[in-house]
């Protein structure tokens, strides 16, 4: 009996890595392919000449300025609930349009420096920084989403300098340590709108995402590695150490990108492209990429096993010449390129329609 064990043991693997494809999607996922590919071009900061560029798939297409005349650098977009919110940094706003034919519907004025968004519901929060040199803290702005028009509902004063945020369960998590300022995440009771606690997670805390399972990975601009956060309580659960630090071109956009139907997070080094599991909490592969120069944004469409890399040009071209977006396989392998605007700051998804 004990010469079958091995044999078992064997059949028993072989069955559980059947049940997931080598895309990383599990057979019982819903294969759901990106509608359209969004990119926030930051522009240069003396030209304040910020533009969205909209990429389609399945044309091979693209509008390089689909949406100009911001009179800002870009920061961010969002996509949700068939809205495109815009956060215009030096503008100190967010610009929100309809996706179905980019109209403007609404602006949320009288910000700072609007960095990123997370939507929770009829709610989103938006990280703001204060101008540069300010005394003044740093916010985070409750966005209510819940009538026609979305507006500025309430303000969230954190410390350090925030940046990243991202949502996990009851609790919303913001990143405080952009410009190396300082080493705490800033855990917000959602539904309260209040700060519950800081959590000093002994890094350079800039950019977030949640997972399926509401646990938050914490990425640092000063450590080669992905603090793993509990969601519900801001415990720490896990440390994970990457090949590299999550790192972009310049230090601007857009480090870390989650796939939520592959339960993988991507992130940007200068040395490749950080593929990580979260649901086992382990890097599963770095991917070269053509990483010179390093990626200024970053996306991945599960669905078609496509990855977007947002490119600048290496100085001195930089913020004076257009960027474009490289197309990779999963391997990483190029496959298509397309020109967007001025320095690709960040990407996002447009999910397929609802049937």
């Amino acid at each position: 009996m004990h010469a079958r064990y091995p044999l078992l043991l064997l059949v028993l693997a072989v069955a559980l890595i059947a049940g997931c494809d080598s895309d990383g999607l599990s057979e019982d996922d819903p294969v759901q392919t990106a509608r359209a590919v969004y990119i926030a071009n930051q522009g240069n900061f003396g030209d304040a000449n910020g533009s969205v560029s909209v990429y389609d798939p399945e044309a091979g297409t693209v509008s390089q300025a689909a949406l100009t005349s911001f009179n800002s650098i870009l920061q961010s977009l969002t996509l949700d609930d068939g809205r495109l919110y815009v956060a215009a940094n030096t503008g100190g706003r967010v610009d929100v349009f309809a996706t179905s034919d980019l109209t403007q519907s609404a602006q949320l004025a009288g910000l700072t420096g609007p960095r990123y968004m997370a939507v929770r519901g009829d709610k989103a929060f938006v990280t703001d920084q204060p101008p540069f040199g300010s005394a003044r803290p740093s916010q985070v702005r409750v966005i209510d989403r819940s009538g026609a028009a979305p507006n500025v509902a309430d303000s969230i004063a954190v410390s350090g300098t925030v940046d990243g945020i991202a949502v996990a369960g009851d609790r919303v998590y913001a990143a405080l340590g952009a410009f190396g300022s300082s080493t705490r995440v800033a855990a917000i009771n959602a539904a309260q709108n209040t700060l519950a606690e800081e959590i000093n997670v002994g890094c350079a805390a800039r950019y977030l995402a949640a997972d399926r399972q509401d646990e938050v990975f914490v990425l640092c601009t000063d450590a080669a590695e992905a603090v793993v956060l509990d969601g519900a309580t801001g415990t720490e659960r896990a440390r994970i150490a990457l090949p590299d630090t999550a790192e972009t071109l310049f230090r601007i956009g857009q480090p870390a990108y989650y796939a939520a139907p592959a339960q993988e997070l991507y992130v940007t080094t200068d040395s490749g492209i950080i593929r990580l599991d979260t649901e086992a909490n382990l890097v599963t592969a770095v991917l070269e990429a053509s990483t010179d120069p390093a990626p200024t944004a970053i996306a991945y469409d599960a669905g078609r096993e496509s990855l977007y890399l947002g490119r600048t040009p290496a100085p001195p071209a930089g913020f004076t010449q257009r960027g474009s977006v490289t197309v990779h396989n999963r391997q990483g392998t190029p496959v298509d390129t397309f020109e967007v605007g001025v320095a690709p700051a960040y990407i996002d998804l447009q999910p397929p329609a609802t049937p």
